[in-house]
């Protein structure tokens, strides 16, 4: 098992560091694609804006990378803006598209009489689901060091292994499915719980993923895959995910399949999504 972390040009690379070498592992930092070696688990700290953070990540070519290393199941650690790219978009930077890897989008904190926004400091993360993987032997109610102005709304409630509150405004702390672990806070800043929790996600076993995550798509015709998206998700949430005209204005499989076969884009995005379900449903089964 070899650890590496994702250096975008941002984040918080040297505490996130310092916090594995204490966990006796020697990390790797990866600024490019090419730089991987042989690292099994990586780590995604990121700090700053969301729309800047995609900006670097696609100028270093590690979008696609990133992409396909989630998608085919391997081990992965977002933290802050690592934890809120993993979504559609965000409030923070309109029209930037995030991964999309895992349904939902980016929320501010609202304003309330006397919240301090950002958020920050100490703060407890109350488990939703229990013992998980990575969320065990942290008890129901553990601190982490927070600093943040926005947050995640995952559409699956399913996914989410720990809440806290801000205000009167409760939020998704962290989430979790099969290996892709990722939270708002800052483990690396939150003492032994935050080692805790590092230390139970370099626990994961090393994925055995498929050849690459397109696989999935051999022999399958593009009106199987936009049905089963649409079957998944309606036409609604097709609509905020891939925002064209045919699924906004003219909800039908025939327009959107004339339109998705001249557009290149939306039909990668398209079928990004089936691909990811896919392999979602194979980790469940």
């Amino acid at each position: 098992m070899k650890t590496g972390i994702i250096d975008y040009g941002g984040g918080n690379l040297r505490s996130v560091a310092n916090a594995l070498r204490a966990l006796g592992q020697d990390p790797v930092i990866i600024a490019s694609p090419e730089q991987l070696g042989d690292a099994t688990h990586l780590l995604l700290p990121g700090q700053g804006e969301f729309g800047d953070t995609m900006r670097r990540l696609d100028e270093r070519g590690l979008t696609p990378f990133l992409y396909d290393w989630i998608a085919a199941g391997r081990p992965y650690f977002g933290i802050c803006v690592g934890y809120q790219i993993l979504f559609d978009s965000s409030e923070e930077s309109p029209g930037t598209a995030g991964l999309g890897l895992v349904p939902g989008r980016v929320c501010r904190f609202q304003d309330e009489p006397g919240l301090k926004i950002p958020h920050m400091g100490w703060n407890s993360a109350t488990a939703t689901r229990g013992e998980s993987a990575v969320w065990q032997g942290l008890g129901t109610d553990p601190y982490f060091y927070y600093i943040h102005s926005y947050f995640p709304e995952p559409a699956e409630p399913a996914i989410v292994v720990a809440e806290s509150t801000h205000g009167s405004q409760r939020f998704a702390g962290a989430i979790e499915r099969g290996n892709l672990f990722a939270c708002q806070f800052h483990p690396e800043k939150s003492q032994e719980a935050g080692l805790h929790l590092m230390r139970n996600f370099l626990a994961l076993p090393v994925a055995k993923p498929i050849s690459h995550p397109n696989d999935l798509l051999h022999g399958v015709n593009l009106e199987t895959v936009l049905r089963a998206v649409v079957d998944r998700y309606g036409w609604e949430e097709m609509a905020r995910q891939i925002p064209i005209r045919c699924f906004m204005f003219d909800p039908t499989i025939t327009s959107s399949l004339t339109f998705l076969r001249k557009t290149p884009w939306a039909r990668k995005k398209l079928e990004d999504r089936y691909v990811y379900d896919a392999i979602r449903d194979r980790s469940t089964t």
